[in-house]
């Protein structure tokens, strides 16, 4: 990607070098499956255990708690449904601004007889702690809280909407698939019961994730007759993606407290050198990921601005609702116009990204803005 300036960490991360350096022996040299009982199966058994144990321990839970599985959006899926399946019925609290596989999941329990409560949010994207607690009733069987957004970067106040589940006795889940990497983390401070990660988010490989479940939750696996991952998903464990999902994961945790105020820098940069064009940011500036900006653009035609764009890559959404025409749910619940919505594009720095990286793009940026304008 040398001729381009890669501005779409948020949608996903290159793989860490260190990372496929590890991967790489079980591709080829230590390819036993996992569950089998000989003693190469035995050998990478534990290599799959010592991964689960390293995860548990940079995110704060115990090993047991720890469970694989092929991404966030599957994570989502399991831990909506091992809820719903334990109670059979009951309510779910969620935000409007969620990832579609948990609204899409809620959409399915709603037309299955269970009860979805969406909560609002306001101007910058975030929720009213008040209405959470005003919506939470005796048939509450779950909270669905992102943590970071994935397209305004917003962080929720987890620490205190885990105060009023605490109080009130309700599991909280939380899709951290954003912020894992980038923030400090510990599920059993932020008072999380069930946590979706997915490794491609912090230089992991793709089509691997993981799911914390509190060992105090009341859950029903999904699966019956077999064993993998405590019946809760089955299939042959993708041992050199769990292997270099735990070893991503531990590189960025060691580069989290640098790498958070590098990226800061980054974007304060960014907005100084385009402040010579009208935009509007989307993304709270002081409560939001480090690393990225919802940028929407008055009064341009936004297929002109992206004709224009020769080197930088950028989004104009979530990766996930690229294949349809859609306009932005979180956007739109965040009360911005039609037009805004669709003139309105995502860009994320990561590691890579530098700071003659971000002058450029800016300079890009500002090119297109200006020959696109609606007179």
């Amino acid at each position: 990607m040398s001729n381009h300036i890669y501005l779409d960490f948020q949608s996903t991360t290159p793989l860490d070098e260190i990372t496929l350096k590890s991967m790489i022996p079980y591709f080829s040299e230590k390819f036993a499956n996992a569950s089998s009982s000989h003693a190469l199966g035995i050998e990478n058994s534990l290599i799959i255990e010592k991964s689960r144990r390293l995860i548990a321990r940079d995110i704060g839970s115990n090993q047991k708690e720890i469970i694989f599985t092929s991404g966030a959006t599957e994570s989502n899926n399991i831990a909506i449904n091992c809820i719903t399946k334990y109670h059979g019925k009951g309510e779910i609290i969620t935000v409007k601004t969620e990832h579609k596989s948990i609204l899409d999941s809620c959409k399915e329990l709603e037309d299955n007889g269970f009860t979805i409560k969406y909560l609002n949010v306001d101007k910058f994207g975030l929720i009213c702690l008040s209405q959470l607690k005003k919506e939470i009733t005796k048939d509450t069987i779950l909270v669905s809280i992102m943590y970071g957004n994935n397209e305004t970067g917003v962080l929720q106040p987890i620490n205190q909407i885990s105060k009023i589940t605490k109080a009130l006795n309700i599991p909280l889940h939380c899709d951290a698939t954003q912020s894992i990497g980038l923030l400090s983390f510990n599920v059993k401070e932020l008072g999380i019961d069930m946590l979706t990660f997915s490794s491609h988010k912090f230089y992991g490989p793709k089509g691997v994730g993981g799911l914390f479940i509190d060992k105090s939750l009341k859950i029903a696996p999904l699966i019956k007759g077999l064993q993998h991952e405590k019946g809760m998903r089955s299939g042959t464990y993708n041992l050199p993606g769990i292997v270099g999902m735990q070893v991503a994961l531990n590189i960025s945790r060691n580069k989290q407290k640098d790498e958070y105020m590098r990226l800061i820098k980054l974007r304060d940069r960014f907005l100084e050198k385009i402040k010579s064009i009208k935009y509007i940011c989307n993304t709270p500036l002081k409560s939001s990921l480090p690393h990225c900006l919802s940028l929407s653009f008055p009064n341009v035609n936004m297929q002109k601005f992206l004709s224009r764009l020769n080197k930088v890559i950028l989004s104009t959404g979530s990766a996930c609702n690229s294949g349809n025409q859609q306009e932005s749910h979180v956007l739109t619940a965040m009360g911005i116009n039609k037009t805004l919505v669709n003139s309105t594009i995502r860009l994320s720095f990561g590691r890579a990204t530098s700071e003659s990286d971000v002058d450029n793009a800016a300079i890009e940026i500002i090119n297109a803005a200006n020959y696109s304008y609606v007179v």
